[in-house]
């Protein structure tokens, strides 16, 4: 009846896990995106390096030609993050979608009204259209690209960037399927690991040199051996013969136990490679039982120096992420106590990794190079005549050291990894809002935040938009009975004649709006002396000034969704920092310790 329980709950529990299985399987079916206009374009720029106008520079999505004004529509269900002005594009939308971990941006385009930050959009809907040539491009089109995880498109990186052709192409997107991708920066630090890998390659050619040279000087050595081992049975057969007290029985027992002991010794050296690698597979065996992990990995992780520097590396990632993401020297100015810091600590742990691979990689050259050598040492260690030398032992000595000495490192760099891989330490950097202090902190110089604070609180970036009671228009919605005035006092060519109505649109330029809002903007802001005031100003006049309404909230709101700031943990970093040189200071004592007690003379031999 035991046994029936037990077969019965084996089949329920499978019956449920096939369940499971096919409903997660029903729930998360692989996702096509779909073009982001209705018809395909023509590819005019492809992803990745490019020489155009001499720039010479990595393109980071691909460029699709167009006619101008043709809609632009969401490749999938999401979450626009970002909407308006953006350098390089004039106008851009960063759409996060959720259900697949990544982001689509849409360059080059213009705006339509309505839409804003925060704001969800579906598959399909138009979320602006393609806008007039501008600059040096060749003609109108789209820039599209996509990002994995939630892209920080004022964070100065390029975050996950991947060629979005063979996606638009029909390639499905499964969800999760980026969760863990990590090419997060445009900086390939890969690069930093390549520094081991012509260390790794001097290294491959010095253990192959040790193993041919095994098996070239085995002969000679042998040849030693029996050579010396001849006139040792001379020797003792003469002494035997030459004493008064001899016997048959004991010369005969003699000469046997020596011939044993002689066999073992010409087995040792014939086989001697075979005997250095049981020792060190051994070893590794038992670095592998110690950490849970399979002997190839334990193997990789002592004998590929760029294993632990890698590590080492993609951990230093988010420090090196953080330098980038200043792209204004306000930023960096503001910010510089925490670069610095940073900057210091990204740089010492870097290099101690590097250090700790070099020290991984010694230790492994070191194990073959003595074991070239200490095969002399069986030449002289069996036999009684040579034995008293002060070298013979230490050979032996030598190879049982450096031995432990792998042991040791087998086990360090594996626990290393493991316990850096357990920590989570690939989300030091977030990007908060710039807030209120830091737009103060920044003085004058943050006007062109704060213009394009101004324009998503009045109206989303839409240059072309008449306020809800007609009497302002534009981005910054300014009103018909200040342009004209504004316009003189900014030293503008008047164009009372320009007044927007419904028989002349455009009226007022972007360039035109862009001038005047700076020209009073900045008039307010030497008036009153900080940017609260100069929203408040803007939004009802002189006499609203000082009267805390929540626009002005909204607008230094708005100003931290225009420039992230980006912010570190300066505590796991610290955290990471003290563990790196806890271990680095660890495997080194321990290393010293291991050749100190195991690498003195002794183990000779008394035959």
């Amino acid at each position: 009846m035991k046994y029936l329980y037990i077969i019965i709950y084996t089949v329920l529990i499978y019956i449920c896990f096939i369940n499971i299985s096919l409903a997660t399987a029903a729930t998360e079916e692989n996702i096509n995106i779909i073009w982001p206009t209705s018809e395909k374009g023509i590819i005019t720029s492809p992803f990745g390096e490019r020489g155009d106008y001499g720039s010479g520079s990595f393109h980071y999505g691909v460029d699709v030609g167009y006619d101008e004004g043709i809609p632009v529509i969401a490749v999938a269900d999401g979450i626009i993050d970002y909407y308006g002005e953006a350098d390089g594009f004039v106008y851009a939308a960063v759409i996060y979608h959720p259900k697949l971990n990544i982001s689509s941006l849409y360059g080059d385009i213009d705006i339509i009204n309505g839409l804003h930050s925060g704001q969800e959009v579906k598959r399909g809907d138009v979320i602006g259209i393609i806008a007039p040539t501008r600059g040096t491009s060749t003609g109108p089109h789209l820039h599209f690209e996509l990002h994995a995880k939630r892209y920080p498109f004022f964070g100065g990186s390029q975050n996950g960037a991947f060629d979005p052709l063979p996606y638009l192409n029909g390639a499905e997107v499964s969800p999760g399927a980026f969760d863990n991708y990590e090419n997060d920066t445009n900086i390939d630090y890969s690069v930093i690991a390549d520094i081991a890998k012509p260390i790794k390659n001097i290294i491959d050619t010095i253990i192959t040199t040790c193993v041919k040279a095994v098996n070239t000087i085995v002969p000679y050595v042998l040849y030693l051996f029996i050579t010396l081992s001849t006139i040792g049975l001379v020797l003792s057969g003469l002494q035997i013969i030459s004493s008064n007290e001899y016997s048959l029985n004991g010369i005969i027992k003699s000469l046997v136990s020596k011939s044993l002991i002689y066999c073992f010794f010409i087995f040792l050296i014939t086989n001697w490679s075979n005997v250095l690698n049981l020792i060190k597979n051994y070893f590794s065996e038992m670095g592998a039982i110690a950490t849970s992990q399979t002997v190839e990995q334990v193997g990789q992780l002592v004998s590929d120096p760029t294993a632990i520097i890698q590590k080492g590396a993609q951990l230093t990632v988010p420090f090196f992420n953080y330098l980038g993401s200043f792209n204004s020297s306000i930023a960096i100015t503001l910010s510089l106590p925490a670069i610095l810091l940073v900057g210091i600590l990204g740089f010492i742990i870097l290099g101690m990794f590097l250090l700790i691979g070099i020290q991984i990689l010694l230790a492994y050259i070191e194990f073959y190079i003595i074991c070239v050598f200490s095969i002399f040492d069986l030449s002289f260690a069996g036999l009684k005549e040579t034995r008293h030398l002060r070298f013979v032992g230490n050979g032996i000595n030598a190879i049982f050291a450096s031995s432990m000495k792998l042991l040791w490192y087998i086990f360090f760099s594996a626990i290393l990894s493991l316990q850096l891989t357990s920590m989570n330490f690939s989300d030091m950097t977030t990007m908060g809002n710039r807030g209120a202090i830091n737009l103060e902190q920044a003085g004058p110089e943050a006007i062109t935040v704060f213009m394009s604070a101004i324009k998503m609180q009045e109206s989303t970036n839409n240059y072309y938009v008449y306020s809800y009671d007609g009497y302002g228009y534009g981005a910054y919605q300014i009103s018909f009975t200040n342009w004209n005035a504004w316009v003189e006092e900014a030293g503008l060519q008047s164009d009372y004649d320009w007044s927007p109505h419904e028989n002349m649109q455009p009226a007022w330029s972007p360039e035109r709006q862009d001038a005047v809002a700076r020209f009073k903007m900045m008039q307010y802001y030497q008036q009153y002396g900080n940017w609260r005031s100069v929203a408040e100003a803007w939004h009802g006049g002189s006499g609203n000034v000082g009267s805390g309404d929540s626009y002005a909230d909204s607008v230094f709101k708005k100003a931290g969704m225009v420039l992230p700031n980006p912010t570190f943990d300066l505590v796991k970093a610290f955290k990471l920092f003290i563990i790196t040189i806890l271990f680095f200071i660890l495997g080194n004592k321990i290393s010293k310790g291991i050749i100190s007690l195991f690498g003195s003379p002794g183990f000779k031999y008394y035959l």
